[in-house]
């Protein structure tokens, strides 16, 4: 396994148990994530270059940042894809935020059928949602019960790119 790879999973090992405990990734860790992207790649005896590493933290910013307009993800998880892009490449931090968005989407569905606070709010919606077109009101969704750690639906995604790309 290369520099890079190395790197990038240590890198990920950290930020999931940053993000765990304090629901948060920080601007520091992404920062130092993509610098010792660069440097892997620039300097490693099996990086790819400099070039590769910046290609990559461009495509995941730019991939990820409709999510954030979205309110999919948050500010830190659009700068971590970043790095993360530094240490993988663009085709692989394509897969990697496909299959993070995926396996969080399946978490999140998990989480909303085990709580009977979310079954509630369903009906209330649906409910309010069928209201509303024959009243022609707006109705809101209901807040989430609980964040949970994006980082934790990246793990399925990293040994998915790490098993199906070169």
């Amino acid at each position: 396994m290369s520099e890079p790879m190395i790197g990038f999973l240590l890198f990920a090992a950290v930020s999931t148990l940053w993000d765990a405990r304090t629901r948060r990734l920080p601007n520091g860790l992404a920062a130092v994530g993509c610098l010792a992207a660069l440097i892997a790649h620039g300097f490693g005896v099996t990086g790819n270059g400099v070039i590769f590493a910046a290609a990559g933290a461009a495509a995941g910013l730019l991939l990820a940042l409709p999510l954030y307009a979205l309110k999919a993800v948050g500010g830190g998880d659009v700068k971590w894809f970043g790095a993360a892009g530094a240490f993988v490449g663009t085709k692989a931090v394509v897969w990697l935020l496909a299959g993070a968005v995926i396996a969080s989407g399946a978490a999140a569905l998990v989480c909303m059928a085990a709580s009977p606070r979310f079954r509630g709010s369903v009906v209330d919606y649906v409910r309010g949602l069928l209201l509303g077109v024959v009243l022609r009101e707006r109705t809101r969704l209901p807040e989430p019960a609980a964040k949970f750690p994006f980082m934790l639906s990246v793990w399925p995604a990293i040994a998915a790119v790490f098993l199906w790309t070169d």
